[in-house]
């Protein structure tokens, strides 16, 4: 009795431990999640603004109608996503009612995202983050969003920083996200100056990819009438074009409504009297504002600030007309500029030309504050400046909050020819910025420096600074190089401030650019260097060995939090760097300066290998080669990596013992680079690529045991490439070599490695059967299955995978020689394992359980169980499709196959239209697959219609067979042509399955022909491994005699009936052999 309690006791504890695991498990999966949506960029200060809306009771009619579109009285969630498209003039208020419209749908707790795009602001002139931010926002609505949001994220990070396209169909209309977006209620998201970031890619976004969104969705987008926009939304039946209107009575009731409280206001603060300036001045400037909010705006300011308002008022009223709104609008700028001091003030010609210049020239809206930094105090504040001109500023009365141009308009109108007083280059002042960015970093960075006794931790970029840096650092940290750009002939001080910042700040500055999320890549500042006079000492101060490593360090760190794009950035000039310092070891010119070059071979690289100390600069330049090559694959700019990789490579055969040092780097590298490319379908890349580990580590494995053991792991991916192109020998070769290796390890070394042998053992027995010897691998499977017995004893709660694949593939072997009953009580006991397992922890394994249930219904199919077939086969198709609907990228592939078996099962047992309805699925899947990715599924989808073509054929629709036949075979010829020995097998099985459907439609000449076809390839096949083909080819060879004999060619059906005799007595002796 007590040793039963005690059995129950324990065996609670376990379950307790059991779920303890999986919540430790679920709360670190929650955490991943979150933080890999938290790493997706994020536009800052892009979203709505409560105080910048439309007057209280103005626009109403137009916000009524846009709340009614936004939430109608019933939501039709089967539609597809609106779009409402207001377009009108500059200056029309379309970004006030905007703000409006956010503020109402935030009220009505539908407002999800807003983006209002700036021309002005780096972050917000394009639209690099708004589809990532649209993603975020979105995530935060619900939780499961963003647990499927981040799952998508950290199995793609390259999303982050994708193009805009391919970020809206991963991280917005991806099906595993758009099933979980809210039906019952409007999604609101609001996109305002459209034209002020969007480019034809973002275009093509809103005009075709929108209407896969819900029909709960509803996109509010302002912009100017550009061509470009024009052209994309017209005639679309997802976007209602609106305009305000500026003549219409609404509109003149709302400027007017706009200009009495505004006056009003400014009544009060200048004392001028109730009614102030009298109904008759009002009225005249509504007329004059001809519907322009902006003008209206402008004009109450500039009264606001007036020394004599109504001298002022008079000069506006009776100005001239305007022939256009461009010209209406200049005339207003003008009348508010001049009424600066000119002719007496020089401080101030110098603080407009200056702080104004600023404004234009700023990557981003710059405040008092920093201006101030920037040019000191030997001129006046720019608030002074700002003070007289704040009719066409927003933002100056405050000093750290940043400055706007009232307009974009208004930039437009100073940078404008021809010039006048108060016009502003550019470019010039960019200039001025260029030397004033570079001053400010030299100060900050040396006082940081003075408050630091080391450099800060390249370990914690995160926190890379005790305090917050002065604005000014923030600004010229991210843009210094920007303006630099635009110097054509720096001044000798600019140059001097160079000096300073590349020999004593860089490693400063690239660390604190990189925690302020601001780093830009050097070859901005390389470029422009290459094009300066007399640059060989600035050029050498900025390439050095310190930089070079810091960058590479701040690369990895980058890389391990997510920032995929700036990790990328930072190996790039890591890698510049080194090239170059390797070049000043060999190129110096007669005074021993050194002389910059852009560009270095793997020769040159070797001869400057001679007398550089204990590691070469080679050595580092390989180092951040690899970091490279990472770094680009993460990315998936798969040629960029393979370049990387392939230079590594060969300086590295030039080091000497520095080189044997890293050559195990290489090797790993170029084996993760391999698998990247086979899931792009670059199989011969990816071939290339895994020999090369293969041959490094070959080399390596002469020194020691634990390279034996790398060089075992190397020629296992090697065997999986070449399985990918189909040379079965070279496979079987490689993987016996593994077996090998892991046998001799087991008697040398240590028992621990037995494990690994019963894995590459379940390895050689798939490719044993691969080449026709089912003998030897079924005596390998069982090998294996007996190591895994022995040496990995069942831990509870924990699966034993390598004893769930051993049983899975020994089941194969044993249906492979006929032991049927044994091979389905090998499947049933790993689904047992797999099932247990599934049931307490939903969601691990659950595409493995697939594959055994999958394999489970064919044992069935094999002793005649058709029930209980079919029901493994549906439970798995049910379960691959909530996989595949989760994430499609992964599962779909998986999903056609079981339904392509499923659908052969249910033709097997007479239920032809489920079965034909279910390979048109099959079909639907893989042909979206081929589309995305031709390489991988363009065979995948021709062995779907093959199938298809069947069951059409089943049905007596041979007429109709012949289209997805036809389609099948092309595409398995085009297959061919990239890899024949991999593809053959299958363009001869299709062409000898559709022979007798073609017959049958009235084809039976072009059936001959193919048969032939097909029968010279099994013949060619049966050549080279009898065992593997013997019985393909043997019934190919009978299928054409008997279309020969039916379209009276008897001597030939002869002939081919001959053939398949001899072929046939073959086979009966081969089985007769001992074995």
């Amino acid at each position: 009795m007590h040793m039963q309690s005690l059995a129950e006791a324990l065996e609670n504890i376990m379950n307790v431990r059991a779920d303890l695991a999986v919540m430790k498990d679920d709360i670190a999966l929650a955490h991943s999640v979150r933080e890999s949506v938290r790493r997706l960029p994020y536009a800052t200060g892009a979203s709505w603004n409560p105080t910048h809306g439309c007057l209280p009771g103005t626009r109403s009619n137009l916000l009524q109608q846009v709340k009614d579109w936004i939430a109608p009285a019933s939501v039709d969630s089967t539609g597809s996503a609106q779009i409402m498209w207001l377009c009108d003039v500059a200056g029309s208020g379309k970004t006030a009612i905007a703000h409006s419209v956010c503020s109402q749908a935030d009220q009505d707790g539908l407002l999800v995202s807003s983006f209002f795009f700036d021309r002005m602001d780096a972050e917000r002139n394009n639209s690099k983050k708004l589809f990532s931010t649209i993603a975020r926002d979105l995530a935060s609505i619900d939780a499961d969003i963003m647990v499927a949001l981040g799952s998508v994220l950290e199995t793609d990070a390259s999303l982050a920083t994708a193009s805009p396209v391919r970020q809206f169909q991963q991280l917005i209309i991806r099906p595993s996200l758009v099933r979980l977006y809210p039906r019952a209620r409007p999604v609101a998201i609001v996109l305002d100056g459209l034209d002020e970031g969007c480019d034809e890619e973002t275009l093509s976004v809103l005009s075709q990819l929108i209407p896969r969104l819900p029909g709960t969705f509803r996109f509010f987008i302002t912009s100017r009438p550009q061509p470009e926009i024009n052209d994309a939304f017209d005639g679309l039946s997802h976007v209602a074009k609106r305009n305000i209107g500026l003549q219409n009575i609404a509109n003149q009731s709302d400027i007017s409504a706009y200009l009495q409280q505004r006056l009003t206001e400014l009544a009060q603060k200048r004392r001028k009297g109730a009614g102030w300036p009298g109904s008759p001045a009002q009225t005249s400037m509504a007329a004059k504002s001809e519907g322009l909010f902006l003008w209206a705006r402008v004009v109450t300011n500039f009264l606001l600030g007036a020394a004599n308002p109504e001298r002022q008022l008079q000069i506006v009223i009776s100005a001239a007309g305007s022939s256009s709104v461009k010209e209406k609008m200049e005339q207003i700028y003008a009348a508010v500029l001049e009424t600066g001091p000119w002719d007496e003030d020089e401080d101030f010609v110098q603080g407009y030309h200056l702080y104004m210049g600023a404004l234009i020239a700023g990557k981003e809206p710059l405040s008092c504050a920093i201006l101030n930094d920037l040019y000191g105090s030997d001129i006046c504040q720019a608030q002074t400046i700002f003070g007289i001109l704040g009719a066409l500023l927003t933002g100056w009365e405050r000093i750290y909050e940043p400055v706007r141009l009232i307009h974009l308009s208004l930039r437009d109108y100073l940078t404008s020819q021809p010039p006048t007083r108060y016009s502003l280059s550019e470019t010039d002042h960019s200039r001025q910025l260029a030397l004033q960015c570079v001053k400010a970093l030299n100060y900050g960075l040396t006082q940081q420096n003075a408050t630091q006794s080391v450099s800060p931790p390249v370990q914690d970029i995160q926190t890379s600074t005790s305090a917050p840096l002065p604005p000014v650092m923030v600004y010229a940290c991210g843009f210094w190089s920007l303006h630099l750009a635009d110097v054509d002939k720096p001044s000798s001080e600019l140059v001097q401030c160079l000096r300073t910042l590349f020999s004593t700040h860089m490693l400063l500055w690239a660390t604190m650019a990189v925690s302020l999320r601001r780093y830009r890549s050097l070859q901005v500042v390389r470029t422009w260097l290459k094009n300066q006079e007399n640059k060989d000492d600035l050029w050498r101060v900025l390439h050095t060995k310190p930089l070079a490593a810091r960058l590479r360090g701040l690369s990895c760190q980058l890389a391990e939090t997510g920032r995929s794009e700036e990790a990328l950035v930072t190996a790039e000039d890591s890698v510049e760097i080194f090239r170059e310092l390797v070049m000043f070891h060999m190129n110096f010119d007669e005074d021993g300066t050194s002389v910059p070059s852009s560009t270095i071979g793997p020769r040159n690289a070797m001869r400057g290998n001679n007398n550089m100390g204990h590691l070469s600069p080679t050595s580092d330049l390989v180092k951040s080669l690899l970091a490279l090559c990472r770094r680009s694959a993460s990315l998936r700019r798969w040629d960029e990596a393979m370049s990387a990789i392939k230079e590594a490579n060969e300086l590295t055969h030039h080091l000497g013992q520095e080189g044997n040092e890293l050559n195990n780097e290489i090797a790993l590298a170029s084996q993760d680079l391999s698998q990247h490319l086979t899931q792009m379908g670059r199989w011969k890349e990816a071939l290339k690529t895994i020999q090369q580990a293969v041959s490094i580590r070959r080399q390596a494995a002469k020194h020691g045991v634990a390279y034996k053991v790398e060089l075992a792991d190397s020629l296992h991916n090697l065997s999986l490439r070449l399985s990918d192109m189909g040379q079965r020998i070279p496979e079987l070769t490689s993987i016996d070599e593994v077996v090998q290796i892991h046998r001799e390890l087991v008697e040398t070394q240590s028992q621990a490695y037995k494990p690994s042998l019963a894995s590459s053992l379940i390895d050689l027995s798939n490719s044993l059967e691969k080449v026709g010897r089912r003998a030897e691998a079924l005596a390998a499977i069982e090998e294996s299955v007996q190591l895994i017995r022995e040496t990995s004893p069942d831990v509870y709660g924990v699966l034993n995978v390598t004893m769930a694949r051993g049983l899975a593939n020994l089941s194969l072997r044993l249906a492979g020689v006929g032991r049927r009953h044994e091979a389905l009580e090998a499947i049933e006991e790993t689904v047992a394992l797999y099932r247990k397992h599934t049931r307490s922890r939903s969601g691990l394994f659950q595409a493995d359980f697939a594959v055994c249930l999958n394999n489970l219904s064919n044992r069935l199919v094999d002793i005649g169980k058709w029930e209980e077939a079919l029901a493994a086969m549906e439970e798995a198709v049910k379960i691959r499709r909530t996989l595949a609907e989760e994430d499609p990228t992964v599962h779909a592939a998986h999903l056609a196959e079981s339904l392509s078996n499923l659908s052969s099962q249910l033709a097997d047992v007479g239920r032809g239209p489920e079965a034909l309805a279910l390979v048109e699925e099959a079909v639907r899947w893989d042909r979206k697959l081929a589309k995305e990715r031709p390489a991988v599924f363009r065979p995948v989808l021709a062995m779907a219609l093959h199938n298809f073509a069947l069951r059409l054929s089943d049905a007596g629709r041979y007429q109709e067979a012949l289209e997805p036949m036809e389609e099948a075979v092309r595409l398995h010829r085009i297959s061919v042509e990239d890899m024949p020995d991999k593809f053959k097998p299958d363009l001869a099985h299709s062409l000898h399955c559709f022979a007798d459907p073609m017959a049958r439609a009235g084809f039976r000449p072009q059936a001959i022909e193919d048969l032939k076809e097909a029968s010279a390839i099994f013949a060619q096949l049966f050549d080279e491994e009898p065992m593997m083909w013997l019985s393909p080819y043997q019934k190919s060879l009978q299928q054409l005699s008997l279309q020969l004999f039916q379209s009276g060619r008897k001597e030939e059906g002869k002939a081919a009936q001959k053939i398949a005799r001899e072929v046939g007595r073959r086979r009966t002796a081969s089985s007769q052999r001992p074995s």
